[in-house]
């Protein structure tokens, strides 16, 4: 077979050399006693089992993937399933046939796992991963070698187990999770409306398929005997909605939340780490600021990769399983196939042209950008159904007065976390929209907005929209920022945040606003790879709320003003690649 070793494409360096498994599952003991449900899968080959030691490749989730619902097959919409004929996307086939265990542990207080949760990715649970990966490392069919994958909370459980440093944790797979807490879930002070699963009613959980015998009555009244301890557990949703402060003190948790459970906390232990990373993330993923802000501050032998997924989805026309296993082989069976001989990047850019759809780099943010601003204007782009149909371009104002008055309206129903429809944000918001471009124009980076703005009222979120406007008139979502009035100040990060502004959102940084004054908001855009095509036009759209990815602040919808004049000059900043051209 011939050897092919490069991103998402690998053959002949690592054989198909079993053809079944075998399953097993049973409890391990933690340290206060409390059990946490285990199952795993050795291989076989024409039915025996491997008696010889191997790497371990294992995901810690709360998500009852042990579940059992009405079809009476083992499901919960992931990757992962403990029949793993339901594995449908073959990543844990795939590993268990080229010769690791694959095991799959519940978080405590989740699916058949004993205990409670004080709150999500506590320091307890940092110490049960911990503790499970010594658990694997020493069976007697484990080499002492061990692996982490997955995304969302698999991928934060993972960076758990990097605070705690454990010795036979050698390579981490990690997706689409958050670095710091309250930045990937209250980004700019406002709390996200969705993604807290953990809250599902206790009892749910005794849909799932007890530890051992699947049949055992013993088996089943273990489990609802776990079960019951999960009622204790705290409410994800209700604390953090509880806690608009970076500084929130959670009287549930008895911690100042967003600190206890952020990663960022720990960067320095997790920097300490012996294992290799191997970081992804989707430029339609809710966290993809917070995975680059991880490369960018992880210390380890690391990879990244970025292509053009949502959040947990398939990840259509790239092969993720190999590329799980290209890097385990790596890293926990010493096949040298290239893969750290590569550049770490390598990165998706959306509407590229043929050959140009995936490239490779050193290092982020990209070398070769440089920055050009294109300014809110007064001009009618004859674009847009909005409200004001503004234009956009790239000269700065010269007018001492200018802006766009905005009733707010809560009412707008597109999901940016899910789709790329912009036609009823357009139409509710403000828009300023560019003439059409004179060449292709990449923007690959982090853009920024300076807002100017007043309100009615003494505070308020604004949202601001980057979108790309093809020559029919079709508006394309492409990346978002947001900002409390309130917590407008730009503070000194704690780490290296690639010198955006950065909001520390304690409690003694909010300040009011004054009816009718105007202030300067300055925020930071999801990143973003994406080719404008020469013709196309952009789009920058203001609104006021996000409503089915944010919660609304309760109050009246204010009046506010939108400044647009040489003195209160607002603008969006984009990381252009560069000997470019555009507009003039």
């Amino acid at each position: 077979m011939e050897k092919i070793s490069k991103p998402g494409v690998y053959s002949g360096y690592s054989e198909t050399s079993y053809d079944g498994w075998k399953r097993f599952s049973e409890y391990v003991k933690m340290r206060d006693g409390v059990k946490i449900a285990v199952d795993y899968y050795r291989p076989t080959r024409q039915g025996v089992l491997e008696e010889e030691p191997l790497p371990v490749v294992w995901i810690f989730t709360p998500y009852d993937y042990r579940t059992v619902f009405a079809t009476g097959k083992f499901t919960d919409g992931t990757e992962y399933a403990p029949d793993l004929e339901e594995d449908t996307l073959g990543q844990a086939k795939l590993l268990v046939s080229h010769g690791y265990v694959f095991a799959a542990a519940e978080v405590r207080g989740t699916g058949a796992s004993f205990g409670f949760r004080q709150s999500v990715n506590s320091d307890q649970e940092a110490w049960d991963g911990y503790e499970m990966c010594a658990w694997l490392a020493r069976q007697s069919w484990s080499n002492g070698k061990v692996g982490t994958f997955g995304y969302s909370y698999y991928g934060a459980t993972q960076m758990e187990m990097l605070r705690k440093r454990p010795p036979a944790l050698k390579a981490a797979f990690i997706g689409m999770t958050d670095l710091d807490k309250y930045d990937g879930w209250v980004r700019g002070g406002s709390l996200r409306a969705f993604g807290t699963q953990p809250d599902a009613a206790y009892l749910d959980d005794l849909r799932n398929v007890p530890v051992g015998e699947l049949e055992s009555e013993a088996a089943k009244a273990e489990l609802e005997k776990a079960v019951v301890q999960h009622r204790f557990s705290t409410r994800q949703a209700e604390n953090m909605k509880a806690c608009p402060y970076r500084d929130s003190w959670c009287e549930d948790t008895d911690t100042r939340l967003w600190e206890d459970i952020s990663h960022v906390t720990y960067l320095a232990d997790i920097n300490q780490a012996q294992t290799a990373l191997y970081l992804y993330g989707g430029w339609r993923d809710v966290f993809r600021r917070d995975t680059m802000m991880m490369y960018c501050n992880l210390k380890q032998p690391k990879k990244l990769l970025f292509g053009p997924w949502w959040h947990m989805d398939h990840r259509p026309g790239f092969d993720m399983a190999a590329e799980k296993l290209r890097f385990f082989d790596y890293w926990l069976k010493d096949i040298e196939n290239g893969l750290m001989e590569e550049p770490p990047i390598y990165y998706s850019t959306g509407n590229a042209r043929e050959g140009g759809e995936w490239s490779f780099a050193g290092s982020w943010p990209l070398p070769d950008t440089e920055r050009q601003s294109f300014f809110l204007g007064g001009e009618t782009s004859k674009t847009a159904p909005s409200i004001n149909d503004g234009g956009l371009s790239k000269n700065a104002p010269e007018e001492e007065s200018g802006q766009d008055e905005y009733q707010v309206v809560y009412d707008i129903r597109e999901n940016i976390d899910n789709h790329t429809q912009t036609e009823d944000r357009d139409k509710k918001g403000l828009t300023y929209t560019s003439q059409p471009l004179e060449q292709d124009l990449t923007v690959t980076g982090h853009p920024t907005m300076d807002l100017w703005i007043s309100s009615s009222s003494d505070d308020g979120d604004f949202f601001v929209h980057l979108i790309d406007v093809d020559e029919e008139g079709k508006g394309t979502y492409l990346s978002d920022g947001k900002l409390r009035a309130s917590l407008r100040a730009v503070s000194q990060p704690p780490y290296d945040f690639l010198g955006l502004p950065w909001h520390r959102c304690c409690q003694e940084d909010e300040h009011k606003l004054t009816p009718g004054k105007p202030y300067r908001l300055q925020m930071d855009l999801q990143p973003l790879s994406h080719l404008f095509c020469k013709g196309h036009r952009i789009r920058v759209t203001i609104t006021c709320a996000c409503q089915k990815v944010y919660f609304i602040q309760e109050a009246e919808p204010p009046a506010v003003t939108i400044y647009r004049d040489a003195v209160h000059t607002s603008y969006i900043s984009l990381p252009v690649v560069k000997q470019q051209g555009g507009i003039k």
